[in-house]
């Protein structure tokens, strides 16, 4: 007789928050919050990516000059996602910093956002490294740079850590069990290090329907109470999958790029209009997740954020400022 796991899921409003619960193949019954990621004032998160690199010095200096996260602050939003982008450059064997040369650069960074009462994402920045370097999944530079940054931010309600930006853009790997094991390794050890830090988990490179087995290979390795599901808004029309995982889970896009960036690049087809809206903030303030928005990793005007964005969004209707 086949073993059926029942899955009790039962959305509610408690204090303003939507929860599920499901009873496991352990007979054991949890409770997680569903929806979006909100901030610690209990507000979605709405904000733009900054770049650490030794190959990019105008972004470091953009990242740690107060006044641009002062300039994003008043413009109406409340999020930095600061991406370390020299894994990238390691693995093709050019100049880059190592762990402990992009630590003080956080460090900088994580006091102006508390200084601005201000989220800020740490993110380990690369693309796709399981899939075309680290083809073994060893995840060694990523268990290095989050044994550096885990301890040294663990008490900062602020901060939020996502473990590794697009490791690969084949959703099979992520199923894989080295890539799994290795990839839980990492997981384990900053819930270890950070247990009350929000772990930023999967970062999937597309909101395809392939994300949704990909989590529920994943769902009893995780503890839910501090771990939210990462996408990135790229390669779909729909945002079907992503409204899926929200009934039983948090979620927050931590990437969506502009819409006639795709135009005017053949390389960045993967962007799409998503639900018909021509910019995927319209989406996903429509679907009630969280978000960041892109920008290649040495664009510091902030050009897109202010005038497309902020345009598009009172023109349309959806801007957030009250």
């Amino acid at each position: 007789m086949k073993k059926i796991i029942a899955l009790l899921v039962i959305c509610s409003i408690v204090s303003g928050c939507r929860f599920s619960k499901e009873t496991g193949p352990d007979g054991v019954t949890r409770k997680n919050q569903t929806g979006t990621l909100l901030d610690i004032s209990n507000e979605t998160m709405r904000g733009t990516p900054m770049v650490l690199s030794k190959n990019y010095p105008g972004s470091v200096e953009f990242a740690t000059d107060v006044m641009n996260w002062k300039r994003i602050k008043n413009s109406g939003f409340n999020t930095v996602r600061v991406c370390w982008v020299d894994p990238y450059f390691q693995d093709r064997g050019k100049e880059h910093w190592k762990v402990e040369e992009v630590v003080p650069w956080y460090d900088e960074c994580v006091r102006i956002a508390s200084e601005m009462n201000m989220s800020i994402v740490i993110n380990y920045h690369n693309v796709g490294p399981q899939q075309h370097h680290d083809t073994t999944y060893t995840f060694q530079t990523e268990k290095e740079f989050w044994r550096a940054i885990a301890p040294r931010y663990s008490d900062n309600p602020l901060v939020y850590y996502e473990i590794a930006n697009e490791p690969t853009f084949r959703m099979g790997d992520y199923l894989k069990p080295e890539f799994k094991k290795n990839y839980l390794q990492i997981y384990r050890q900053v819930r270890n290090d950070a247990p009350d830090r929000e772990i930023l988990f999967f970062s999937f490179n597309t909101i395809r329907d392939e994300i949704i087995e990909v989590v529920k290979g994943y769902e009893y390795d995780l503890e839910w109470d501090h771990t939210t599901i990462a996408y990135h808004m790229y390669n779909d029309t729909t945002s079907a999958a992503v409204r899926e995982l929200m009934e039983k889970h948090r979620v927050i896009c931590t990437e969506w790029f502009y819409d006639h960036v795709g135009k005017s690049r053949p390389d960045y087809t993967f962007i799409k209009q998503v639900d018909g809206f021509k910019e995927n903030a319209q989406t996903l303030e429509s679907i009630g997740s969280s978000w960041i928005d892109w920008r290649d990793w040495n664009d510091t005007t902030l050009n897109e954020l202010l005038d497309t964005l902020i345009t598009d969004a009172k023109k349309k209707g959806y801007w957030w400022v009250k």
